[in-house]
């Protein structure tokens, strides 16, 4: 069966083998779409990277990931996007009460809820946001948050933090 939460992670692009991990297990864990996120600091480069193989290797990992733990409900790919067109399309377009979660090494709030059925989840790059995008992301209800003292790995953090909020 599948989550009774629907969980939209927005991952900012890594690395082949980061993202490639942070797909599989997101996936395996119960995230209901995933959008791929291009940082402030990258959007120039990396967008005009990914190309049609590149999305069609996420789809595939994502297939694949559902055909291993025999998950019949396959997540959303959205077409990558800036950090902050995302996030204006979810504030607009997704009209159910939600929450929304900022996860990144650097801050320091940690607010979980389990009456919230819907929820986003920005995950940033090994550098971090840009106070821009943190502003920005605030500005539209994000919630700072982190997972304590320790610092995790990008893709460790992302897989961790999915995992807690299908408890909460």
């Amino acid at each position: 069966t599948d989550s009774i939460k629907y969980i939209h992670l927005g991952q900012v692009i890594l690395n082949s083998f980061n993202m490639d991990y942070i797909l599989q297990k997101s996936v395996e864990i119960g995230v209901s779409a995933i959008s791929p996120l291009v940082s402030n600091s990258n959007y120039l480069k990396k967008l005009d990277n990914i190309n049609f193989r590149k999305f069609n290797h996420w789809k595939k990992v994502i297939y694949d990931s559902c055909q291993q733990c025999k998950r019949n409900i396959i997540p959303v790919l959205y077409s990558p996007v800036s950090i902050s067109s995302w996030i204006k399309n979810i504030f607009f377009y997704e009209s159910k009460k939600r929450i929304s979660y900022l996860l990144s090494v650097c801050n320091d709030e940690f607010i979980l809820s389990n009456s919230i059925s819907f929820v986003n989840v920005i995950v940033s790059n090994e550098v971090g946001f840009f106070k821009e995008e943190e502003f920005f992301a605030e500005k539209y209800g994000f919630y700072r948050i982190n997972l304590g003292s320790r610092i995790f790995r990008v893709d460790t953090a992302s897989v961790c933090f999915i995992s807690l909020l299908l408890f909460f």
